[in-house]
């Protein structure tokens, strides 16, 4: 076991009983799986934006770390069949449910017979006594309240941290971990001290992985926010009325408020439709070049200004979101003189059958600077 994994365990466990055998503490002990600081011997990756869920199978699972963890799979696949150096990795998450998740999603990987990879999907229990070139480990809860479980458990957490011959890579949300006051938030920080700590969105791979993840899941509360991973690397700040909000939780057709989100991820980013296909916003007879709308599915209008906002001595663009609305051959409508919503919009809504007034009113979002 490299050093640096059995560290903390040694320490925490042990009483800095047990002491590295000479060859493990040479260099040619080390290996690199994958290119970067965040794959080195030991790393905690942070997900903050995993969503846990509890399923039929009376089991937590968290498909977002599920992505993650099979994005990193494929990313071996290829580096270690490039070298046709045999690796073997072992997956362990708490939760059967998990086991599951990242099974289905690796399947393509392990099943290759030719592969000089090979990788073993479990349970804690599954691993006790055994031990893998790389572990990786999926801790899968995701919780307001701090809430982590049976993995809190000591036992079960030394047989997981020990695991691993060369590599050790914990996949976790460190807010629900620190907040659990369990060992693992002992391991958050050993990790932040030993700078060994990352966050997921760090990687291009993953942070497009955990976006693709959140659009599937359909999880606008997260995304439509400035600095989601949707809008923080994007070319164009955004900001988000509350009546943008409001109008697109009402929306039920997952399809369709997957669409939104793929509009206006392009629309942060510099796309724009081609000139004969915009349509200006007039309000009171007067248009202006820089208020839009954009159809999405035929049926509802994205609503949207370009603005400048001066921030020191630097002038930033800025794209304000104002409401979704209903389309009516392709004009924005505003609300009938009844006060009632259109028949189009009505029947895309859950609970409230009430409108948005459409008329463009003071926009109410926060200007939040993307971090680059």
């Amino acid at each position: 076991m490299h050093p640096s994994i059995s560290l903390f365990p040694n320490t925490e466990f042990y009483g800095r009983q047990i002491f590295d055998a000479p060859n493990v503490k040479e260099t040619g002990f080390r290996r690199r799986f994958l290119k970067g600081n965040m794959f080195g011997s030991c790393s905690f990756i942070n997900i903050a934006y995993g969503k846990e869920e509890f399923g039929e199978q009376q089991s937590f699972n968290n498909t977002v770390e599920a992505a993650v963890v099979a994005d990193i799979v494929g990313s071996l696949f290829k580096e270690i069949n490039g070298t046709r150096t045999k690796t073997s990795i072992g997956i362990i998450s708490p939760y059967q449910a998990q086991v599951h998740a990242i099974q289905e999603k690796i399947g393509k990987f392990i099943s290759d017979s030719d592969s000089a990879l090979s990788a073993s999907v479990g349970t804690v229990d599954g691993f006790q006594g055994g031990e893998e070139d790389l572990i990786i480990i999926s801790t899968v809860r995701s919780d307001e309240r701090g809430l982590v479980g049976f993995f809190s458990n000591l036992q079960r957490a030394n047989v997981a941290l020990t695991r691993a011959r060369y590599c050790l890579w914990i996949f976790g949300n460190q807010a629900t971990l620190v907040k659990s006051s369990s060992i693992w938030k002992k391991i958050v920080n050993d990790a932040k001290e030993r700078k060994c700590f990352y966050n997921a969105e760090e990687d291009e791979s993953l942070d497009q992985t955990i976006t693709d993840s959140l659009i599937e899941l359909d999880q606008l509360d997260v995304l439509s926010k400035t600095d989601s991973p949707l809008f923080r690397n994007a070319r164009w700040m955004a900001c988000f009325s509350d009546d943008f909000r409001r109008s697109v939780a009402r929306v039920r057709n997952v399809r369709i408020r997957k669409e939104v989100l793929s509009l206006l991820a392009k629309l942060s980013n510099g796309w724009r439709q081609s000139r004969n296909k915009r349509s200006l916003i007039v309000h009171n007879g007067i248009s202006s070049p820089l208020s839009e709308q954009y159809k999405v599915s035929g049926q509802l209008n994205i609503i949207w200004t370009v603005d400048i906002l001066q921030e020191n001595s630097f002038y930033i663009q800025v794209l304000k979101v104002w409401d979704i609305l209903p389309s009516s051959d392709g004009k924005w409508t505003p609300k009938s003189s009844s006060g009632q919503p259109s028949k189009s919009l009505a029947s895309l809504c859950l609970k409230d059958e009430s409108s948005t007034n459409a008329k463009i009113s003071k926009f109410d979002g926060q200007y939040l600077k993307s971090e680059r």
